[in-house]
């Protein structure tokens, strides 16, 4: 295990600043149809003694929704984007996967001006409905397995490790949605079921 750090570009500038505090492992968010800025950034982190591991995506709404037939075009790009990253020599790849999304409230404020991210039940609305409607636990699986079903093969073949970023908060149900993650051991050993592969597992970021 070594220290990492996301939310970062590969200017000179970015990655000097990572180097000076002994990072030299890192993700970033770029676009990932296309692959000549993927190679581009993956030279320039090389080039500071840094390695550009994995890269955020975020997946088409239409695919958490189970909005077919856009829901299988969807998922055809992220395939491609898939096959990029393993051209590239990445790692891997950091996805989001809940119907709703991933939720705050007010940010919250500390030391010297620093914010927080935060999630205070008592101040959101979780009566609120989303357009996603009602979605119990195993529809919600469901989906993840077909999800799964069609992405894992093809980061299995470019060996692009597959990191699904838990769902923020673990709460039982958010504006409609069960959240999978919740209880979180049950939720979390019910994910890694689904598929048994070295490409299928967790972005656990802090």
């Amino acid at each position: 295990m070594y220290v990492g750090c996301q939310g970062i570009g590969t200017s000179k500038m970015e990655l000097q600043f990572l180097k000076r505090h002994g990072v030299s492992n890192m993700d970033t968010t770029l676009d990932p149809d296309d692959l000549d800025q993927m190679l581009r950034q993956c030279e320039e982190a090389e080039a500071e003694g840094v390695t550009l591991e994995m890269i955020h995506i975020f997946p088409s709404d239409s695919i958490a929704l189970a909005e077919d037939p856009q829901r299988d075009r969807d998922i055809d790009a992220v395939c491609g984007w898939i096959e990029n990253a393993g051209k590239a020599g990445l790692r891997g790849l950091n996805y989001n996967f809940t119907a709703v999304g991933y939720q705050r409230t007010k940010p919250r404020f500390g030391r010297a001006g620093s914010q927080f991210s935060s999630f205070e039940f008592d101040k959101y609305d979780n009566g609120e409905p989303h357009k996603a409607g009602r979605i119990d636990r195993d529809e919600g699986f469901d989906r993840l397995q077909y999800w799964l079903d069609r992405v894992i093969p093809v980061a299995e073949e470019h060996k692009v490790q597959m990191a699904c970023h838990l769902p923020d908060p673990p709460a039982p149900v958010l504006r409609g949605e069960d959240r999978w993650n919740y209880p979180v051991f049950e939720g979390l050993k019910r994910f890694i079921e689904l598929r048994d592969s070295d490409y299928h597992g967790f972005n656990f970021c802090c």
